[in-house]
């Protein structure tokens, strides 16, 4: 189940991946939005969508998250923290091999993708499979 779990996660970040870049384009490109403040919008649309993704597919906790009004936004602020969470390791770890320890740029994006995929699907399982379903 959790090999399945884990693909079907991956799979989810991917759709995500391509969320974020389209939208990030689209609002440099079209409408002219400073960089930075694309990545933001189009983040929180990527993210927003994988957690319904997530929800839905990965774990399979639709029905037990959207049970009351307070599980569900309870469930999305958790998945966006550990999302947020793992992003901020992504670029710590990247940080420390490409730049601290100058390995390879290459070195530093896959070890910090990978240390923060794991936080990621961590974090996204604990909180959409332990979501208290207190009523």
């Amino acid at each position: 189940m959790r090999g399945s779990q884990f693909f079907l996660f991956c799979c989810v970040g991917g759709a995500g991946f391509i969320v974020d870049l389209s939208l990030s384009l689209l609002l440099i490109k079209v409408f002219g939005v400073h960089p930075l403040g694309s990545r933001i919008i189009s983040w929180a649309f990527a993210a927003t969508s994988t957690f319904f993704l997530n929800t839905a597919f990965s774990f399979r906790a639709l029905s037990r998250v959207t049970k009351t009004r307070s599980l569900f936004f309870r469930a999305f602020g958790g998945y966006l923290f550990s999302q947020t969470l793992g992003g901020a390791i992504n670029v710590m770890v990247f940080m420390v091999i490409s730049v601290a320890l100058k390995q390879s740029l290459v070195v530093g994006v896959v070890m910090g993708t990978i240390s923060g995929l794991i936080v990621n699907y961590s974090g996204a399982r604990r909180v959409l499979l332990h979501v208290k379903t207190r009523i």
